[in-house]
């Protein structure tokens, strides 16, 4: 069931006005410090971005349990991620949890931020999954970058997918990615080559604002200004504003199967019927707004 979230009531022109002021402030810092901060906390707090990806993990596999059938939905799947952040922690897990492989692909080049504290820590959290043996024996050639790891890391800052050959992954799967694509149409007519038939995607999207603080008070902001002005505001790694049905509908032009929207945030009908008066017309009558986060899952 999806969580509720109940905003506190503002006036429109504070929250347009600290918005503006939040996205200058964010397009400076982006613009000197470059995009290093994919998660709300540092790389540093190694148990808890331990438990983060552990949880990552086991809620796309309920998500996908629900959605193929199976109890594993992991076991002997070859799994594309793409956008994994800071480290491969996922990949581990999804191998310990019976993976066959697992690629990471990425357009930001982040994973050497993440000391091997943190996969030692890991693979002591996943002693108990049943392919653990697995993990372990993955991160040691994974860390020799011996051709034969079953753990693979790509860098692909244009997201060409050059690297990967068609049809040779069963699966995809991506945490709070798809909101940071500009051209969801393009990028996804890509991955499907790169899906082996009747291959399965589960996709978590964060749609709502991503700027701290704001985020809890306004969860929409990012849709009350112009495209002008947002797009004159943005920088490498600001959310794209596209909502739930829009996803669907471009996921159903490039010809995905079974599409299934799964609300994993919502918020209330008051805070959404006051946004609708502030906020370009053409969205006024998505009947998505309220879903600020939700799982996306298709088949090819």
């Amino acid at each position: 069931m999806a969580k509720v979230i109940n905003p506190p009531e503002y006036n429109h022109v504070y929250l347009y006005l600290l918005g503006i002021a939040f996205m200058v402030l964010n397009k400076v810092r982006h613009g000197i410090m470059g995009y290093k901060t994919p998660r709300t906390f540092a790389t540093t707090e190694i148990e808890r971005s331990v438990d983060y990806c552990i949880n990552v993990v086991n809620q796309h596999e309920l998500q996908l349990q629900k959605y193929t059938g199976t109890n594993n939905p992991f076991n002997r799947k070859k799994i594309l991620e793409i956008g994994p952040g800071p480290d491969l922690g996922t990949g581990f897990c999804m191998i310990a949890k019976g993976a066959l492989r697992y690629t990471a692909l990425d357009k930001n080049k982040l994973v050497s931020q993440t000391p091997d504290i943190f996969y030692e820590v890991l693979l002591k959290k996943l002693k108990d999954f049943p392919n653990y043996v697995n993990a372990i024996n993955a991160f040691k050639t994974f860390k020799r970058k011996t051709n034969n790891s079953i753990i693979k890391y790509i860098y692909d800052p244009e997201f060409k997918f050059k690297e990967i050959q068609d049809g040779s992954y069963d699966m995809l799967v991506t945490q709070a990615v798809l909101e940071h694509i500009d051209n969801i149409k393009c990028t996804f007519q890509k991955i499907k080559n790169k899906i082996t038939p009747n291959g399965v995607l589960s996709n978590l999207v964060d749609a709502s604002t991503h700027t701290r603080y704001i985020r809890d008070i306004d969860h929409c902001n990012l849709l009350r200004y112009s495209d002008f002005i947002y797009n004159m505001l943005k920088f490498d790694g600001s959310p794209n504003c596209l909502r739930a049905s829009q996803y669907e509908k471009i996921f159903k032009e490039l010809d995905y199967k079974n599409i299934n929207i799964v609300p994993n945030k919502i918020t209330d009908s008051v805070y959404v019927n006051k946004l609708k008066a502030h906020i370009s017309p053409k969205l006024k009558d998505d009947d998505t707004l309220h879903i600020l986060s939700f799982y996306l899952l298709a088949s090819t």
